[in-house]
């Protein structure tokens, strides 16, 4: 294995495992509504990407680069924006199904989500399985159905988890540029929408963030 193998590696394990353990943090801010969450995750998000490209000068010349790229390739660049607004989906449903007591939905949504991957991989990119790969395919089909019909009830917020996450997947696919540059794009294309949901719950002082200092610093980390 190549050093740039067992680097992607590391960083899947480490994003799954992070990701896995995230359900504990949004309990902390369980008394902040969930797309209240979601808008501060994405205000902060954008804040936090324009900081890295302001202090990181290999990051701006790639940022630069790209989107001089982008620019010259509209579907390209509209398929970025739409990717954020899907991962946004996501991570609201995300967000929402774990403050609302669906740990489980969406843990199955992950599980689902391999699978509507290689579907669109097979309609979109045209992938192609051998045999033993399409075994392995079976068997997952068969424990996620095995895991739904546990469940007991039609899991809607599993789906929408991982429509989303493929479909993010899939577009990201598509637009060749660096990886920093493309979250970047993301967060600033979504963060006007974050912006207009925290200023209309000012408006209607319904507003949580701020009032409790703990849960401000969870959710500003």
């Amino acid at each position: 294995m190549n050093i740039e193998y067992k680097k992607g590696i590391f960083l899947a394990l480490s994003a799954y495992i992070l990701w896995g353990i995230l359900p504990i943090y949004w309990q902390f801010v369980d008394a902040i509504g969930a797309f209240e969450i979601l808008a501060f995750r994405i205000i902060f998000s954008a804040i936090f990407m324009i900081f890295i490209l302001a202090v990181g000068q290999k990051q701006r010349n790639a940022f630069q680069r790209d989107m001089n790229q982008l620019l010259g390739k509209p579907i390209q660049l509209l398929a970025i924006v739409v990717a954020g607004y899907v991962i946004t989906l996501n991570w609201g449903t995300f967000i929402w199904a774990v403050t609302n007591g669906h740990v489980l939905q969406t843990s199955l949504g992950y599980y689902i989500n391999p699978l509507v991957s290689i579907l669109l991989a097979l309609i979109f990119l045209k992938e192609r399985f051998n045999k033993f790969e399409w075994l392995a395919i079976l068997f997952a089909f068969i424990g996620v159905l095995y895991m739904t019909l546990k469940i007991g009830e039609f899991p809607i917020v599993s789906i929408i988890l991982a429509l989303s996450f493929g479909t993010y997947g899939l577009l990201k696919k598509v637009v060749h540029i660096d990886a920093i540059s493309s979250i970047t794009i993301e967060c600033i294309v979504t963060a006007p929408a974050g912006l207009i949901y925290v200023i209309y719950l000012w408006q209607q002082h319904q507003m949580s963030f701020g009032l409790n200092m703990s849960s401000f610093w969870l959710l500003f980390s």
